[in-house]
């Protein structure tokens, strides 16, 4: 496939959708109550996700599970709040000490 400025944009669409919803769960995952914006974004990304319209944008050579694909995201989410609170506590200790 030739990238133009349709890949492109349907590029843009899905990583934007990816960006949205793993905002949204991160405020979820640290117990925070998200904003409207991020909560109603990431119920939207979760919905593009299931839908035939992503179906049809990632259709490249293969299907992308949006399960597979929100699972993943959540975990990195979690991931990425592990590393920052480890961050966090080494920073403190090295005050400290």
């Amino acid at each position: 496939m030739q990238d133009t400025g349709v890949n492109r944009l349907c590029a843009a669409m899905v990583c934007q959708a990816v960006k949205d919803y793993k905002l949204w769960q991160k405020a979820l995952l640290q117990g925070k109550r998200p904003t409207d914006r991020v909560e109603m974004n990431g119920k939207s990304a979760e919905s593009f996700f299931k839908s035939g319209w992503f179906q049809e944008l990632t259709l490249v050579d293969y299907e992308v599970d949006p399960d597979k694909l929100m699972k993943r995201i959540r975990e990195e989410a979690e991931h990425g709040l592990r590393e920052r609170k480890k961050k966090k506590v080494f920073g403190e200790i090295k005050e400290i000490g």
